[in-house]
């Protein structure tokens, strides 16, 4: 018997009006269409449970979103006019340097080709590890990029507004930034918070927003361009990166050691990789451990270094804070 043959014979039969588990249609009507595979052709095969399963689509969608389309437009249209034809209008403006230029230009590529790529599909639909990639892309590159990418003097407004200005001025300080990224990254990973995220288009828009100022947020005492909202001191950066990875420990540890997956999309998703449903949130687990120590020990050790040569310049004085 051939392959095609051996693969015929491991697939239940089914009569009219049957899923492919051989229960009546009728009682799964009220099922999630995801919750019912059907066999498609002979790429079915054994899942890790024993039960046929699909393979998901060999060739994922790019994602072309209007919202997403329309706010990085609208963020490189507004740089682009605050670095020329309005730059005259701000206080200590001087021109942007090609590299902040660059910088903020691999920005915002870099958060287009987060979202919009079939890293978008995959990560929604299929795999929890590529949506904590697609999260720390977001934390970890596009935040930093943006904020190298900006000269002080296109904030400074928002410094000296009496509303933002003080805000913005206690969210970033270190202990205040460490304690919201933390317990907003936290209470993101509950069950309930993840699944909603996953099943609305809005709430998942929501969620990578959120993301993204919160990394703003926890970037700012190291990566300041403006002195009215400063950077932190060498010795305050080298203890505030310690800690970062110690507040994402409880969430990382949860995930890389739980015997099973807690999100149901990802349990009833096809399995495109040769790993459970628990495997893959394992796996998520550790690439987010590996990726913070990763992002911000290298940060930590050349604040160490500059503390322990002695530099007890304020780093918001140097040249890149202008």
């Amino acid at each position: 018997m051939g392959t095609q043959g051996a693969n015929r014979s491991l697939r239940p039969s089914f009569g009219r009006g049957q899923s492919w588990d051989g229960r009546s249609l009728r009682s799964d009507r009220h099922c999630p269409p995801r919750l019912i595979n059907f066999p498609r052709d002979d790429r079915d095969l054994l899942s890790l449970d024993g039960t046929l399963e699909p393979h998901a689509p060999m060739i994922l969608p790019w994602v072309i979103d209007p919202v997403l389309i329309g706010t990085l437009l609208t963020l490189g249209v507004a740089y682009g006019l605050l670095a020329g034809p309005l730059r005259s209008r701000l206080e200590g403006s001087v021109p942007a340097t090609r590299m902040q230029i660059t910088l903020f230009t691999s920005g915002l590529l870099v958060a287009f080709l987060t979202e919009a790529s079939p890293l978008h599909e995959l990560s929604e639909r299929y795999l929890f590890s590529a949506h904590m990639v697609q999260h720390l892309l977001l934390s970890y590159v596009v935040a930093p990029l943006l904020i190298a990418g900006t000269p002080g003097w296109m904030v400074r407004p928002l410094a000296k507004n009496r509303i933002v200005g003080p805000v913005f001025l206690a969210l970033t300080r270190p202990l205040i930034a460490f304690i919201v990224f933390s317990l907003a990254f936290t209470l993101w990973h509950l069950p309930m918070v993840y699944e909603a995220a996953l099943i609305s288009p809005f709430v998942h828009h929501l969620q990578h927003v959120i993301f993204l100022a919160l990394a703003v947020l926890i970037w700012w005492p190291v990566m300041s361009p403006l002195p009215e909202i400063p950077r932190s001191g060498y010795g305050v950066q080298v203890f505030y990166l310690a800690a970062l990875p110690l507040g994402q420990f409880f969430v990382a540890a949860i995930l890389t050691f739980a015997p099973e997956s807690f999100y149901p999309t990802y349990q009833a998703a096809s399995r495109i990789l040769p790993m459970s449903a628990a495997a893959d949130q394992q796996l998520g687990g550790v690439i987010m451990k590996i990726a913070s120590f990763i992002a911000f020990g290298i940060p930590l050790v050349v604040a160490f270094l500059r503390w322990f040569g002695g530099d007890r310049s304020s780093p918001a004085t140097r040249p890149s804070a202008h």
